[in-house]
């Protein structure tokens, strides 16, 4: 088996991961992933298709960020299963899609830069990821 694979495998089980542009190619792989780990996978996208398929291949919950609060959303299904925040932040969106998001993280949470498709780089202050300890990949 991948030595990679086995790290992710490790790395993800049991963690919360939130996949912004969860329809696009690089989001689809990151829901896909984070299932086969054992992830809680919370999917961001926008539109009915594209939420019901992400529900198809796994997503736990899915988020329509044109026509729903994601920190409102997202904070009532951690709450329901019991959970305390977002371990893992999948990014490849950036904007205020980002910092919304950060809300979310957990203490020691990971945010993977994946790319600004949204156009828009987010600014990440020190005083948010110093008091958090958050780890930017």
């Amino acid at each position: 088996m991948d030595v990679t694979w086995l790290l992710l495998e490790h790395y993800l089980l049991h963690l919360v991961v939130l996949v912004l542009g969860a329809a696009g190619g690089v989001g689809v792989s990151a829901v896909q992933i984070g299932k086969v780990c054992g992830a809680v996978v919370i999917a961001v996208a926008r539109g009915i298709e594209k939420l019901q398929y992400l529900k198809s291949i796994g997503a736990d919950h899915v988020i329509d960020s044109s026509k729903e609060s994601i920190i409102e959303s997202a904070k009532s299904f951690l709450k329901a299963r019991g959970l305390k925040g977002v371990d893992v932040l999948y990014d490849p969106v950036g904007g205020k899609l980002t910092q919304d998001s950060l809300k979310l993280l957990n203490w020691g949470a990971h945010i993977l830069v994946i790319g600004f498709a949204s156009g828009d780089v987010p600014v990440i202050r020190a005083n948010i990821a110093l008091v958090k300890n958050l780890r930017t990949i």
